[in-house]
């Protein structure tokens, strides 16, 4: 097939007739067999079943502006056709989910629903709780029909929340999507996935009211992890995959029609006898879509699932969120980023070396570590420490005899002649602690008595008065202004009212799309002017943009 100066407007879809009969593979990788298998089913539809009420969930996140509205409204104006009649429940999902409106559709005239949609502002996290709250409200009737429409790019926690009960169809548009996530919402109760990039409008409307043949169980003995890449047949198929653990394995499917009509079909499975591979052999098929499979059913939760599917994916060399396909130059290279090379030799080579590293790193960080210990025992040693803390010990007092002899021995000079009061040394911080009682001491003679009274006196008065000075004294302190930024659209949303501040938010945020400064800055106005809901949807735009600086979203 060729051509020339082509300029795709979609996905190329190739189509051929696809051989009849099951399609069955087993082969060996790395000392384990595994099975692949594609099972002929005819996907039987029932009768067309029209819903007499609609729950719609409408994912307004920011990503959700990059989605295909255009195809969304043309499968929503699809339904409202054929059904013509009906009440339909909106709940608008981003960091959180917004209060229920309700609509009456009357003759397939949905033009209020469809301007509510068309005015919605795409901003925030999106919240797989906010999803399934909405959800929950929903009717259960058996007339009721639920939609999930969303990219299933989960940003804001879900804090262990989990789907509602009742069948709920996720409807993608979106080139970039969370598809292992969306998949598992919609199948979890016998619902499916619409892929509007792959169904077209009829084919997706037929999905979604005519109920069709479904794997309902999937069990065996002598295999161990298996995976279906749906409940419903894609194409005429179903794809499941296994891994053998022993010589010969029965592989039983349990499948439900659109009745609700229940019926087995087994598969004997025979495991390959063991040959020696050589290092770069290529990855057989069977592997390789069983791991694939697995990465994508353990992704649906990648945040419980990360350890899982790094292995898989560092044993099979797959690329996932968690691992990497980086061919590199040399085996320090490889050591150095924690990348496990292709090959089986420098794999082992890897981890000799990783492990030699890994040792290393940990004895530098013990070293580091008594090196702090020991620092921080001599600092308290330090600080418990009286004070002065380098200074010497004070000498000893001359005993009071001698002076007191001095005294007597010595005539007392005349007023006129008497030297001032002797100097008086500053006041120690901290008074000593009483002496254990003393033998009394030799009376001081009247003069020198007469001397030292009024050097002790100001000795006293300059103690007491310090010490009221440091009673009545206030505690110094250093206030900090919270930072003002004096941008445009910082003014525009200081001056703003509140009912017209997210207004202004919305009309500045298409510049600012990837300043994580905007939607800091604006978020710490929503707060302090009291608004606090729109301040956590401003703020979560951050988790939005699925920053790799935890200090930023921190």
């Amino acid at each position: 097939m060729q051509r020339r100066d082509w300029q795709p407007r979609e996905a190329l879809a190739l189509s051929w007739a696809a051989a009849g009969g099951d399609s069955v593979v087993v082969q060996a990788h790395d000392g384990r067999a595994y099975a692949y298998a594609e099972i002929a089913a005819a996907d039987t539809r029932a009768d067309t079943r029209l819903p007499r009420e609609l729950n719609i969930v409408w994912d307004a996140s920011g990503s959700g502006a990059t989605r295909d509205h255009a195809r969304e409204f043309a499968l929503l104006d699809a339904l409202f056709a054929a059904s013509r009649d009906l009440r339909v429940r909106l709940v608008v999902a981003r960091d959180a989910a917004e209060p229920a409106q309700t609509f009456d559709v009357r003759g397939g005239d949905w033009l209020a629903l469809r301007r509510v949609l068309e005015k919605l502002p795409y901003d925030g996290a999106s919240s797989p709780a906010a999803w399934y709250a909405g959800l929950a409200a929903a009717s259960r009737d058996g007339n009721a029909l639920s939609l999930l429409f969303s990219d299933g790019l989960a940003t804001w926690p879900d804090l262990g929340a989990a789907p509602p009960a009742g069948p709920v169809f996720t409807v993608n548009a979106a080139t970039r999507a969370d598809l292992p996530r969306l998949r598992r919402i919609a199948e979890a109760d016998g619902a499916r996935l619409i892929d509007l990039n792959q169904l077209a409008t009829a084919d997706a409307l037929d999905a979604l009211t005519r109920p069709g043949l479904r794997l309902v169980d999937l069990s065996a003995e002598g295999a161990e992890q298996l995976v279906a890449e749906s409940i419903h047949p894609e194409n005429g198929r179903l794809v499941i995959a296994a891994r053998l653990t022993a010589p010969e394995a029965r592989i039983t499917l349990t499948l439900a029609d659109a009745q609700g009509q229940r019926s087995q079909r087994r598969l004997v499975l025979k495991a390959p006898e063991p040959s020696p591979q050589p290092d770069d052999a290529a990855l057989p098929l069977a592997a390789r879509r069983w791991a694939e499979l697995r990465v994508a059913e353990l992704d649906a939760d990648r945040q419980r699932n990360r350890s899982q599917i790094r292995r898989l994916g560092e044993e099979f060399r797959l690329l996932s969120a968690e691992t990497s396909l980086i061919v590199l130059d040399e085996l320090a290279d490889y050591v150095r980023y924690e990348i496990v090379p292709p090959t089986a030799a420098l794999r082992a080579a890897y981890q000799q070396q990783l492990g030699q590293s890994n040792a290393r790193r940990q004895s530098g960080r013990d070293q580091q570590l008594e090196s702090l210990v020991r620092r921080f025992a001599d600092r308290q040693a330090w600080w418990a420490r009286d004070f002065p803390k380098t200074a010497p010990p004070a000498p000893k007092a001359a005993p009071v005899p001698q002076v007191t002899a001095i005294a007597e021995a010595r005539p007392p000079r005349p007023a006129s002649q008497r030297s001032p009061a002797p100097f008086v040394p500053p006041p120690v911080l901290r008074e000593p602690a009483p002496a254990a009682p003393a033998a009394p001491a030799p009376a001081i003679a009247p003069a020198m008595a007469s001397m030292a009274a009024p050097a002790l006196d100001s000795a006293a008065g300059v103690r007491a008065s310090r010490k009221e000075d440091s009673r009545s004294a206030p505690t110094a302190s250093i206030a900090l202004r919270a930072w003002e930024p004096d941008a445009a659209y910082v003014r525009r949303l200081r001056e703003a009212s509140d009912a017209d501040r997210y207004a202004i938010y919305l009309d500045e945020r298409p510049g600012y799309l990837a300043s994580t400064a905007f939607f800091i800055d604006a978020a710490e106005i929503f707060f302090a002017r009291g608004q606090r809901e729109l301040a956590v949807r401003v703020l979560s735009n951050l988790a939005e943009m699925e920053l790799e600086n935890r200090h930023i979203l921190r």
